[in-house]
């Protein structure tokens, strides 16, 4: 086998592959046999036909064409073995030369592994900080507990701060409706403040039944940029009013929340699951932090379009999940920031070379400093994972593919990198 490189544009290498008659044999003899088994040739067993014969049958031509396949997937990965080259994603595979008894020849365009020329991540100056919980923060877990438990009471009465109500509303610019601006029979908590600014304090006073039209100004850091520092419009129909009872925090609150003796196991529950959360935060910020710092020590060769390819549409496909599983039509929100899609995945581009930037540093250094996963650690994280999946049927179906298990594995490994980055920093004692 021959076999040319020639480096292209956009860090992509062009391989030129050249297979003699000899070598293409042993694959012509395989592909004849998988003809003969797919149809009867008078005299011979599935398969069992010699060449000639198939040949005669089906022409040299068919053989060549079932054989290709097989061919190119064999030798490219030789022939990238034999260059000691570092590919990812699927080469592009274009035939330039195959007919019986001449040379096969066939080109593989693909990617390399961009350059990655680390800088010093032996001192690096990032820190964990001490993951805490404020006195707020119990505070607002405590007051949520209550409303879970609330009691709605329905109020002949005008509204006032802490009631519920149901209302119909509409916006309006210049007469025109906002977009996303009405509603019927909305749920709003008075005093949550959870629309735009100011809307909650002309619904107090108001009885069921009773209508209001008022003007607003949007706040000028709106996050809705085309609204921001306008003024918009409102109309809004009080439908019902209902007084929020909230009960008591004390032990007979407790035990309704489950296995708890006392309030005092409540409260100290709720701030063992604070700290979990916000170690949890601080762990990501630490990480997140620590990967900018050695990115900005490290040089960086040519990123293949198909690996921002790859990325962008990963991200695309995380942003529409996301966005169904808030129980919003994907096409409706669009429609609501609009932009198009294209232009989104746009706008994921930087974030999208950063993320493929954190993997290449991952791998650099695991590769330098030769972190390894053994097959039984990953086993044993993988029956972890079943075992908690073992009712979620498609899930832990999942588990056993090749792709999962290689993407678990490179977690492992990920966080094998982050704990050794972690060790440089905080040296053991």
């Amino acid at each position: 086998m021959k076999v040319v490189n020639e480096k292209q544009p956009k860090n992509l290498i062009k391989l030129t592959i050249e297979l003699n008659p000899d070598e293409i044999k042993p694959y012509l003899l395989s592909a004849a046999s998988r003809l003969s088994e797919r149809t009867e040739i008078p005299g011979f067993r599935p398969g069992k036909a010699p060449y000639d014969l198939v040949k005669q049958r089906f022409g040299e031509a068919a053989i060549y064409e079932e054989v290709a396949e097989e061919v190119v997937k064999k030798t490219y990965i030789e022939a990238v073995l034999e260059q000691k080259l570092e590919v990812i994603g699927r080469p592009q595979i274009q035939i330039q030369k195959m007919a019986p008894g001449n040379l096969l020849v066939y080109t593989a365009t693909v990617a390399l592994m961009p350059e990655v020329k680390l800088g010093d991540y032996q001192k690096l100056k990032t820190r964990k900080k001490k993951a805490e919980v404020k006195p707020e923060e119990l505070k607002k877990t405590m007051a949520e507990l209550r409303k879970m438990r609330a009691k709605e009471t329905l109020a002949n009465r005008p509204a006032q701060t802490g009631d519920k109500v149901e209302i119909d509303f509409e916006l309006s610019i210049d007469g025109v409706p906002v977009d996303g601006g009405s509603n019927k029979k909305f749920p709003v908590v008075l005093g949550e403040n959870r629309l735009v600014p100011g809307f909650e304090k002309n619904l107090i006073g108001l009885k069921a039944g009773a209508k209001k039209d008022f003007q607003l100004e949007y706040p000028k850091e709106y996050f809705q940029k085309n609204l921001a520092g306008r003024k918009v419009d409102c109309s809004a129909k009080v439908n019902t009013v209902y007084q929020i009872e909230l009960p008591a925090w004390d032990d007979a609150f407790a035990k309704l929340l489950g296995s708890f003796k006392n309030i005092q196991e409540v409260e100290e529950k709720i701030e063992v699951n604070l700290k979990a959360e916000a170690d949890h935060e601080e762990e990501h910020r630490f990480e997140r932090e620590l990967l900018k710092e050695i990115i900005d020590r490290t040089e960086f060769g040519e990123i293949p379009e198909i690996l921002l390819e790859a990325e962008g549409q990963r991200m695309m496909a995380e942003f529409k999940s996301g966005i169904e599983e808030r129980g919003i039509k994907y096409d409706d929100y669009l429609e609501h920031l609009k932009k198009s899609e294209a232009e989104i995945a746009k706008d994921f581009q930087p974030q999208a070379v950063n993320r493929i930037k954190s993997a290449l540093v991952l791998r650099a250094i695991r590769l330098k400093e030769n972190i390894t996963v053994d097959t039984s650690q990953l086993e044993a994280e993988i029956k972890k994972q079943k075992e908690v999946y073992k009712n979620d049927l498609d899930t832990y179906n999942k588990i056993d593919s090749p792709e999962y298990r290689d993407q678990y594995e490179e977690m492992l490994l990920n966080r094998k990198v982050f704990d050794y980055l972690d060790s440089l920093i905080n040296p053991p004692k």
